[in-house]
């Protein structure tokens, strides 16, 4: 009788063992990238009870309670797997630069908002380089916007493929 090792069990070609140290991997970065938070909560909860201070001050008991049970039901959902993806995406460094370079655009826009044009004079504006840039930026983000909901529409996967992407 020949002497031979334990065999790990396998799913799908692949040991658990395998499977487990994929989950870990994973787990390992979502906790690195939590980090840097986690560094900041001393001074977010110095923050919260200075504000909660505040409030307490002004508002007396009654105000105070209300505003404590609403802020506690916003960190409740907060707490949502999945809004902390979406706000993990919405905190990428592409992300925040097309933010913030269409932050700044917003206040010189609306103190000079232009005059008002009609159907012909939106047409001789399209011809604008800059304003056809920004046209097309905002049309291919509607396609995939609509198609990203669609998918949540239908339960069905939500992000849009490169093929998919390629096609638009």
């Amino acid at each position: 009788m020949a002497n031979s090792a334990p065999r790990t069990p396998t799913i799908g070609g692949s040991s658990q063992l395998d499977r487990i140290e994929a989950q870990l991997g994973r787990i390992e970065t979502r906790l690195e990238r939590a980090d840097p938070l986690l560094a900041q909560l001393p001074g977010l909860l110095a923050t919260f009870g200075n504000t909660i201070d505040d409030i307490a001050g002004r508002d007396g008991e009654v105000n105070f309670d209300l505003r404590l049970r609403r802020a506690l039901a916003v960190i409740v959902k907060l707490g949502d797997p999945g809004l902390l993806e979406a706000l993990e995406r919405l905190l990428e460094p592409e992300t925040m630069a097309v933010l913030a370079d269409a932050g700044a655009q917003l206040p010189s826009a609306a103190a000079d908002p232009g005059e008002a044009r009609g159907v012909f004079g939106l047409v001789g504006v399209l011809r604008e380089p800059e304003v056809q840039r920004a046209t097309s930026f905002l049309i291919h983000f509607a396609r995939r916007l609509g198609r990203t909901l669609d998918a949540r529409d239908s339960n069905s996967p939500g992000a849009v493929t490169e093929r998919e992407e390629a096609q638009s």
